[in-house]
């Protein structure tokens, strides 16, 4: 989302190709979905990009979490329970460095076919996955 992208730097927005922040990193607005973010990601890697980082919009599926709360997941979870970790040395690197600046968890965080409706839909699927955060694809 626009916004999300806004957090990131000065940059202006643009619907297509990178944005180019300080320190060499590139920033694209991809969208929601998995076949945006994939086609986001071949054109960041196209453009030279040596790793990817998801930045975006969760809720949150623990009381610990509030609005503007920081996950970092170790690992995604898709609606099918396939398990995809993160780069736990990149990962490491991003927690050390946040930590003590902002409100940061870190966890798992899972995918949803549809929107939770209420606490009882969250609750549901904390239990199934034990994910702190959840993310609905479209």
């Amino acid at each position: 989302m626009t916004a999300e992208v806004r957090s990131l730097g000065q940059k202006p927005v643009v619907r297509s190709g990178p944005i180019h922040l300080s320190g060499g990193t590139l920033v694209q607005l991809s969208g929601m979905g998995r076949r945006r973010a994939g086609k986001a990601g071949t054109d960041l890697l196209g453009h030279g990009a040596t790793a990817l980082l998801s930045w975006g919009s969760a809720g949150g599926l623990v009381s610990t979490l509030s609005p503007g709360s920081l996950v970092l997941p170790g690992s995604v979870i898709g609606v099918d329970q396939s398990r995809y970790s993160t780069d736990p040395v990149w990962h490491g690197r991003l927690v050390d460095r946040l930590k003590g600046s902002l409100d940061l968890h870190h966890g798992s965080l899972a995918e949803s076919a549809t929107p939770l409706k209420n606490s009882i839909e969250k609750r549901s699927l904390f239990e199934r996955t034990g994910a702190i955060a959840v993310l609905w694809p479209k």
